[in-house]
């Protein structure tokens, strides 16, 4: 018999057998307990059927008739646990075809209770075990939480662990427990990891039956991990194999069968790959009927159709960079947008299709179309990264956006879009994470006034999302996830509700351009924009905001400084003084040094790379000179804005009176710093003359940890570390490194304390290219936290210099009081002071201490200043910097 007869023949079984069970199920009593066993078997059926003809009736009707068989059936029903787990697996499965992420929820809860059910020796458990790794999988997949893939790789192992090695079931175990690791492949880029996951495939892949729906899977999976393997290593036998493989899979399948669309895109991307390789024309063009054919077999809403339309938008793509065909740049427009359009798809394969699209109508300064593009990207911002995600998911899911906040902006004003309007766009798309964290730690004393049950209900559900995620125990971790989940949802629409009330429609709202203006009231606020389409400044002042391009500024000239090593150079600070600083500040009236020593302030907000960078040091420094930042104005910084008002709102309790100093000259494994000795005891006695009460707590984490919750100033002399996980950049105390996350988890904010000083290396250094937007460092941390002010430094910085600037900075707090200037005028005075110094003694310019034969700098990095020379020709004044009110 034909294999279309095979077919037709099961598929006249599937039917009868259908039409049987209705008819027994109609005819027998309710409480028959035979019924229950009908109705399973019907919805089993039904499911089946699904699965040959893809029409989701059939599978609306399983998970109809699969419920209706859990609430006929008593609590102690012998079978209750398969009742539940054939429901979950017909929820994931119209979760994989509508994208109704509550039917993926739903799986997960009900495959829960089925595990619940059976002993742990049962041969059930891990037949449920498998299938609940495949909804963590799922979920992962979705919301991005590493979690859930912990989880998933964690009952995965388990089910394989259960199965005896000649079980029948032992080979599609592995595969659920492969594709798991795949995932976190995906995550550590470990390639140890991918080569772990081929073996397995290999092997359940010759272990099924040859010509089996299961061996195709297996295969398909294979050919995508080849594939990948083939990317980070460039074999290409390893390509040639994975198109092989996904050939022989899609040809086993049967007409009409589920696993279709998915198998066709993934042979599809495999043979463009070589097309870009060889430039084999026939491989583009197989490769553009099989993405075809994965669209036109999928349903309309199934949520993997907008990654096929992205994946033949690849295709024609890489066909037109090669030809110029105009046609083929037509149709990857199209599709792609026609993937960022898909609702019912993953934001991360929308958002990335809006971010192919911008890119392209901006390179050919097609700017509405790509204003357009970008704008519907950034409504999808908030799905990306929901408030119950854990603070490292969300970092990692905004490192996929990186530039897209400064590169839109730079085309809302090529577009002809006010100064406004590209202010906005900085403001929606950067800062992401600390925004999340500022709105659910938002001072609500005025709901609290007038709506004391919305209050409530805010502060409960706020405090939920605000506590963090336990590691350990993955089932207390996935159980806080869960109601973590919930409550993200319901606060959203809380939010809408307090929006309702009169009074509080701006409730969490973005800042209007009266606030934003008002931001300005005590000197002006500066972001400069940093692009590959253009830069400029955009000027933000009590009585107006506007744009300043910034023509000579570009990104290739930062990108040569960069490869130079020269961005801490005496050259860096004078061009950038040409061709931002001076510039900015001729435009708001600032030519010289201010009249009777009044100062003026001013806030810069560099944006991307440019965060690096030490505004407030540039200028031509010779003496005499005032064509520097330096002798014209007080320069604070700020992450944003929305940070800076925020910040403002948050007064200084009066009342606490301990200043927290830490004081780690000897740190294992690191260099000693012979000055925090000094450094701290001289702050100490300036406290003291401030009628503080000065603590030395223990120097573990902890224990500093509980002493912030009651302090005024906290002091850290010691070595910093900058990490390319961001969050994990830190303070290194004696049991280890008080990371930013670390820092980020506790709120001071009801006694918010006045100052934090972080005398250490690149504490307002940002690890990782990925994440400049975020200006996630040890300084923003401490803001989060509470602090009103924070002092940090952007690089290394030396031991000696720490010791003159930090007690410049609490002299002026303490003759000028608690007040916001008298924090930026110490830094500023002690800033000029050792600038001056370096000036008039160049000797004092390599700021050395002799160590055997050779010299080398006391650096407070975490790692001992052996860079030679490059280390020594910093400028030990510059990297010093204040962010605050």
């Amino acid at each position: 018999m034909s294999q279309q007869g095979e077919n037709r023949s099961f598929m006249d079984d599937l039917d009868s057998f259908i039409d049987m069970a209705r008819g027994v199920i109609e005819l027998a009593p309710t409480d028959d307990p035979d019924r229950i066993i009908w109705l399973h078997e019907l919805a089993n059926t039904l499911r089946r059927r699904f699965t040959v003809n893809g029409v989701l009736a059939d599978l609306e009707d399983a998970i109809k008739v699969g419920q209706e068989a859990i609430d006929t059936a008593p609590n102690d029903y012998i079978h209750r646990g398969a009742l539940l787990d054939s429901l979950g697996v017909h929820l994931a499965i119209r979760f994989a075809k509508t994208g109704s992420l509550p039917d993926l929820e739903r799986a997960i809860q009900v495959t829960r209770q089925a595990i619940d059910v059976v002993a742990d020796s049962d041969n059930d458990r891990a037949f449920r075990l498998t299938h609940l790794a495949n909804h963590l999988g799922e979920r992962y997949e979705r919301t991005g939480s590493s979690i859930d893939l912990e989880e998933a790789i964690e009952v995965a192992q388990s089910a394989v662990d259960l199965t005896p090695l000649d079980s029948s079931k032992r080979p599609g175990r592995l595969n659920t427990l492969a594709n798991q690791l795949h995932e976190r492949y995906g995550r550590t880029g470990i390639l140890e990891e991918l080569n772990k996951v081929i073996d397995i495939c290999r092997g359940i892949t010759k272990a099924a039956s040859d010509g089996s729906p299961d061996q195709a899977l297996f295969k398909s999976n294979l050919a995508g991990h080849l594939g990948d393997r083939y990317l980070r290593t460039g074999d290409t036998n390893d390509l040639d194999e994975a198109i092989q493989l996904a050939q022989e899979a899609l040809t086993t399948l049967p007409p009409g069968h589920a696993d279709i669309p998915s198998l066709s895109s993934n042979l599809s991307i495999w043979l463009a790959k070589r097309y870009i390789r060889n430039r084999e024309t026939s491989d583009v063009e197989e490769a553009i009927k099989m993405g075809h054919q994965s669209i036109a077999v999928s349903q309309p809403g199934n949520p993997s159709l907008a990654q096929y339309m992205s994946n033949l938008a690849d295709c024609y793509w890489n066909r037109h960079t090669l030809t110029n065909c105009t046609d083929d740049f037509d149709a990857a427009v199209n599709l792609y947008r026609s993937a960022l359009d898909h609702s019912n798809s993953n934001i991360q394969t929308r958002i990335a299709a809006g971010k192919f699209l911008f890119e392209t109508f901006a390179h050919a300064s097609e700017w509405q179309h790509a204003l357009g593009a970008s704008q519907t990207a950034f409504d999808l911002l908030p799905q990306l990264t929901p408030r119950s995600l854990g603070f490292v998911d969300k970092q990692r899911m905004l490192g996929r956006i990186v530039d897209l906040a400064c590169d839109t902006a730079a085309v809302a004003l090529h577009a002809g879009k006010e100064p406004l309007f590209a202010l906005s766009v900085l403001e929606k798309g950067r800062g992401v994470l600390a925004a999340a964290i500022e709105q659910i730690r938002v001072d609500v004393l005025n709901l609290e006034e007038n709506h004391p049950d919305l209050a409530v209900r805010f502060l409960e559900l706020s405090q939920m999302l605000d506590a963090p995620i336990p590691g350990g125990d993955s089932a207390s971790a996935q159980a806080i996830t869960n109601r973590r989940g919930e409550a993200s949802i319901e606060l959203d629409n809380l939010i809408v509700e307090i929006r309702k009330h009169p009074g509080f429609s701006d409730f969490l709202q973005s800042p209007n351009e009266d606030e934003i203006r008002a931001a300005a009231s005590l000197g002006p606020v500066v972001l400069i924009n940093l692009s590959k389409f253009r830069c400029d400044a955009i000027l933000v002042e009590q009585h107006q905001i506007r744009s300043l391009s910034l023509p000579d500024l570009t990104i290739d000239k930062m990108n040569k400084k960069e490869s130079q090593g020269s961005l801490t150079s005496p050259s860096m600070l004078k061009l950038f003084w040409d061709i931002a600083a001076n510039p900015i500040l001729q435009a708001l009236g600032i030519r010289g040094p201010p009249a009777d020593n009044d100062w003026p302030r001013i806030w810069w907000i560099p944006t991307g790379r440019l965060s690096r960078l030490p505004f407030h040091a540039f200028g031509h420094h010779f003496p005499g000179s005032t064509e520097t930042v330096l002798d014209r104005v007080i320069s604070s910084y700020s992450s944003s804005i929305q940070a800076l008002i925020n910040g403002r709102k948050r007064r200084s309790d009066p009342a606490q009176d301990k200043a927290i100093l830490v004081a780690m000259q000897d740190t294992t494994g690191q260099i000693n710093l012979p000055f925090v000795k000094e450094e701290v005891s001289t702050i100490a006695n300036l406290c003291k003359s401030m009628n503080l009460e000065s603590c030395f707590p223990d120097q573990h984490k902890q224990a500093v940890l509980e002493h912030l919750q009651s302090c005024r100033i906290f002091h850290f002399a010691g070595h910093g570390k900058t990490d390319g996980n961001p969050s994990q950049s830190g303070l290194l105390l004696s049991d280890g490194i008080l990371t930013v996350s670390e820092l980020m988890d506790i709120n001071l904010r009801k006694h918010a304390p006045f100052l934090a000083y972080l005398s250490a290396c690149g504490t307002g250094q940002i690890g990782g290219d990925a994440f400049f937007d975020e200006s996630i460092h040890l300084i923003s941390a401490c803001q989060l936290s509470g602090f009103r002010h924070v002092v940090g430094t952007l690089w290394e910085v030396s031991d000696k210099s720490c010791v003159e600037i930090s007690r410049t900075v609490y002299e002026s707090i303490r003759d000028e009081g608690f007040s916001d200037r008298s924090v930026c005028l110490g830094l500023h005075k002690a800033l000029r002071q050792l600038r001056d110094k370096w000036l008039s003694t160049p000797e004092q310019r390599l700021d050395r201490v002799v160590s055997g034969e050779r010299e080398e700098i006391q650096s407070r990095d975490i790692l001992s200043c052996d860079e030679g020379d490059e280390e020594m020709e910093k400028l030990v004044w510059v990297p010093f910097v204040h962010f605050g009110a």
